[in-house]
Parts: structure tokens; C-alpha cells; sequence
């Protein structure tokens, strides 16, 4: 408790010593009370992340099932497929009816764990979609088994379209496990955006404790004004004896020390609190990138599985009508040989989707980095445009590193790629060169923390705007690709501990850096 110095006859009496303690059991409470509301806050906030958390791992896991349905949906009507290719409809009949009766397995248990109380009344949607996936199952078998019936029988017509109306069952019946999961993803999105908008109207209050810490700050400061004020007048009316004024400067002293050590607590108090706010907001802001990842992993995963399987479909339909062709003339061929490269890069497109969404294990060697670097620029200079010149200015003679070659070869032909396009596009086209003599220089060199790779050219640069967003997934300005080249090689270097730096003047080019943090070693002179 603080206690005010004894002073002179003249020193206010005990009304003002009353007036005092109460002022400063008014300020000790206010501060408890921003103490509190700052934690009543933070419990909040914690309450409705654990709450988000809890009800999205509920659903995870049947989202998680109807995902690998997803998988195996697209796997049945592959016997009836390859039945035509390999001409053994027996066995391809054994594959199919084992992938039904794992399909049907599953989708029953899919249906007894959402009859659950809990479930049931949310998942609702869900619960008739698989309804619809039952009556659709059966439609696949039925057609399933009357294609390799009559191949069987020689009825390859009849065998045809079966296998087509069987295809054709199948896409609905993956798309129905898409609406199931659908629905899922929307009732965890409705609920976290329930939560979302708690969380909002919670820091509102964040501004209301902030002002009251504030206010208790100020409080704090007139109070020491007026304790300082009263030590003055306590000074001015004990000159008259010289022990009453050493005895009223320790008292002083003493009180004075004891405010001081009421500020110094408040401050703590405020710094953690102050701290302990700024870690959940981080924590938060953690919580939201990862979810907008998780979601687009989730996205690209499914546009991935969606193209592909109309894409077989085309190939198995250019294969039958290249089997089936009786009359081949120059320009059906090279119609076919059209079909059959659109089919291959578009395969390409989906493996590099799908490689992207996926993490990999890094299959780390010893490389002379000169040597290797000097063999992946002469294999892919040759499939450059014819004007585009590549040079190599070596740096690391006779030194090795330790990194996964395959996966740094795919930084490099991103870097070749990028530079090219940038100041040539595809080549074939002069009249749209941004260099009169394309150039890409790629060099190497030894850094405290490793190596680094470096590719620079002489095209137009990068304006501001772009370079803003081109480290984004699928954020691209070529009219082909998907958007995912950089963000892969920053993924392949992340994953290498490394990091990719870009530095870019408009009108004079652009420098891409590959950094790799890694033990190196140098040869022996023999």
C-alpha cells in the first residue's frame, strides 16, 4: 500500500490521505480489469479456433474416403477400357467386378457413418447424393457387364457401346461423389465462416481494451502529477528543522520508490499483454495462409483429376479410330498425329499439376556442379528457338555439391524457358522479338552460405505489377501454361533450403538466381 511522506502541521490532513488511496485502488483496479478483459479476449479467441478445428476434423475424414472413392470411381470403368486393348475380357471382368465390390463396400459404410446424430441433420445433402451413387453403381455394373458379355460373344458393336454407356455412367457417378464432397467442404466453409465473423466482432473489442489501457495510462500519469505535486508542497512547508526535512526526504524517497515499482508492474503487464496479442494474431495469420494453401493443393488436385479422365476417354477413342481406320490419307494422319501430341501435352499440363500439390523425398548426390550444369545447357540449348545464343561462364571449377540433380534440372529449363519466351516467345515470329540479338548467360558461383546458379538475358524485363505477383500459383501472362513454373522451382529450392531471387530492369533484362545452401567439397588435384 502506498503511503504518503509525514510532513509539517501545515500538510494536508487525513481526508487528503483517504483521497490518495483511493485514487490509487481505483487505477490498481482498472488495471485489473484491462488484465482480465485482455484475457477473457485471448480465451475467446482460442474457444473459437479449437472450435473450427474440432468440427473440421469430424468431416475431414469422410471427405478424406469419398476423395479416395474418387480415385477408385475412375479406376472401374477402366477394365471395360482396356478390355479392348488387350482382348481378355475375362480377367479385365475379374478386375471390374472386385473394383464394384470395393465401390459399393465403401460407399455403404460412407452411408452408415453419416446416419450418425450428429451427422445426420448436416449432412443431409451428402447423405442423398450417395442415395443417387447407389441407383448410378448399379447402372455402371449392368453396362459394365453387358460390354464384356458381348465382346466375349463377338458383338464388338454392341461391346462398344456399352463401354461408352458405361464411361458415361461412370463420369456421372464421379460427379456425384463431387457433389457429396461438395457439400461437406460447404458446411465446414459455413461453419468457419461463422466463426470468422465471431472472431471479427471479438476484435472489435481489441480497440476497446487498447483505449482503456490508454486511459489507464493516462490515469496513471495525472496521478503521478498530482503525487508530485503534493511532495513539493510537502518540501516548501518542512524547512523549519533540518531532521523533519531528512526525515520527510527518506519518506519521499521510499514513496517514491514504490511508484515507481507500481509503473514498472503496469508496464509489464502491458508489454505481455501487448505480446501475447501480437502472437495470436500471427498465429492466426499462419492459420489463414495455410488453410488458402490447403485449399488451392485441394483445387489444382481436383481440376487435375477432372481433365484427366476425359482425357483418357479422347485417348482411347484416337486409339480405336486409328485400329479402325480402313482409308488413311496424308491429311487424316497428320489429323491423328495432332490429336496425339494435343493429348501429350495436355498430360504434361496434369502431371505438372499434380507434381506440384505433391511432396516428394529429395534424392541428394554429389555433383561437380560445372560439369553437370554444362551438360543440362548443351541438351537444352539444341531445343531452344535458333536465335536465342546461350552462353556459360563457369565458376565452381573443380567443385561438387551435394543436391538432387533431377529436381534442379527442372529449375534450370525453367530458367532457359522463362528467358527465351520472355525475349523471343516461341520463335516464329520476328516481327515480335524484344531482342535484336536474344541472349541468356548462365553462371555460377561460391557464397558464404553455398552456391548460386544465376540466368540472365536481355529481354524487356519485368514490370513492377507483374513481378509483384509472379511468385503467386497459376499467375501467369503467357496465353499457354498453367502458372506454376516459378512457384515449383521456389518449392525445389525451398525444399533444398535454398531461395530464389529476381532482380529485373525494364528495357534491360532480367537475372534469376538460384541460392543453395550446401556442404561443398573440391576435388583432389589428382
Amino acid at each position: 500500500m502506498i503511503s504518503l511522506p509525514s510532513t509539517a502541521a501545515k500538510m494536508p490532513g487525513p481526508k487528503s490521505h483517504r483521497r490518495v488511496h483511493l485514487v490509487y485502488f481505483a487505477l490498481a483496479s482498472f488495471d485489473l480489469l484491462c488484465v482480465l478483459a485482455g484475457l477473457m479476449l485471448s480465451s475467446h479467441f482460442a474457444s473459437v479456433f479449437e472450435r473450427t478445428v474440432d468440427y473440421r476434423q469430424s468431416w475431414d475424414s469422410i471427405f478424406t474416403e469419398m476423395w479416395e472413392l474418387n480415385d477408385l470411381v475412375m479406376e472401374t470403368s477402366a477394365p471395360v477400357v482396356e478390355m479392348f486393348e488387350t482382348g481378355d475380357p475375362v480377367s479385365k471382368s475379374k478386375h471390374f467386378e472386385a473394383n464394384l465390390k470395393a465401390l459399393e463396400q465403401t460407399v455403404a459404410r460412407l452411408q452408415q457413418e453419416l446416419n450418425t446424430p450428429d451427422r445426420m441433420e448436416p449432412g443431409q445433402d451428402a447423405i442423398a447424393a450417395l442415395h443417387l451413387v447407389r441407383g448410378t453403381l448399379k447402372l455402371v455394373a449392368e453396362h459394365g457387364r453387358s460390354s464384356f458379355s458381348s465382346y466375349y460373344n463377338g458383338w464388338l458393336p454392341k461391346a462398344a457401346h456399352c463401354m461408352s454407356m458405361t464411361e458415361g455412367f461412370a463420369n456421372r457417378l464421379k460427379h456425384q461423389f463431387h457433389g457429396a464432397m461438395a457439400s461437406i467442404l460447404l458446411l465446414t466453409r459455413e461453419y468457419e465462416n461463422q466463426n470468422i465473423s465471431q472472431v471479427r466482432n471479438l476484435r472489435s473489442y481489441e480497440f476497446l481494451v487498447a483505449g482503456l489501457i490508454l486511459l489507464m495510462v493516462a490515469g496513471i500519469t495525472s496521478y503521478g502529477l498530482y503525487i508530485g505535486r503534493l511532495i513539493r508542497q510537502s518540501h516548501r512547508e518542512i524547512t523549519d528543522a533540518y531532521e523533519r526535512l531528512e526525515n520527510s526526504r527518506a519518506d519521499t524517497l521510499a514513496f517514491a520508490a514504490r511508484l515507481q515499482t507500481v509503473n514498472e508492474d503496469v508496464t509489464r503487464l502491458n508489454e505481455e499483454l501487448a505480446a501475447k496479442m501480437q502472437e495470436l494474431q500471427d498465429a492466426q495469420g499462419e492459420n489463414i495462409r495455410k488453410g488458402k494453401l490447403a485449399q488451392l493443393g485441394q483445387l489444382t488436385a481436383t481440376v487435375a483429376h477432372e481433365i484427366r479422365n476425359p482425357l483418357n476417354t479422347i485417348r482411347t477413342a484416337a486409339y480405336l479410330i486409328d485400329r479402325k481406320l480402313e482409308i488413311r490419307t496424308p491429311e487424316i494422319e497428320g489429323q491423328l498425329a495432332r490429336i496425339g501430341k494435343g493429348i501429350v501435352r495436355c498430360d504434361s499440363i496434369i502431371s505438372e499439376l499434380l507434381d506440384f500439390t505433391r511432396t516428394r523425398t529429395l534424392q541428394v548426390e554429389m555433383v561437380e556442379v560445372d560439369k553437370w550444369l554444362s551438360e543440362v545447357l548443351n541438351e537444352q540449348a539444341q531445343k531452344l528457338p535458333p536465335m536465342v545464343r546461350v552462353e556459360f561462364e563457369p565458376g565452381l571449377s573443380g567443385i561438387t555439391a551435394r543436391f538432387d540433380p533431377s529436381r534442379m534440372y527442372r529449375v534450370i529449363v525453367n530458367f532457359l524457358t522463362n528467358a527465351s519466351e520472355a525475349m523471343v516467345g516461341k520463335g516464329d515470329d520476328p516481327g515480335k522479338f524484344a531482342a535484336s540479338e536474344p541472349r541468356i548467360v548462365i553462371s555460377t558461383a561460391m557464397v558464404n552460405r553455398g552456391i548460386e546458379i544465376a540466368c540472365a538475358d536481355n529481354g524487356p524485363g519485368i514490370p513492377e505489377d507483374v513481378l509483384n505477383k509472379i511468385r503467386e500459383p497459376l499467375f501467369t501472362t503467357k496465353t499457354f501454361g498453367v502458372g506454376l513454373g516459378l512457384p515449383a522451382v521456389e518449392k525445389i529450392l525451398d525444399e533444398h533450403g535454398g531461395s530464389l531471387r529476381i532482380e529485373t530492369r525494364i528495357g534491360h533484362g532480367t537475372r534469376m538466381t538460384a541460392c543453395i545452401p550446401t556442404e561443398l567439397e573440391r576435388r583432389d588435384a589428382a
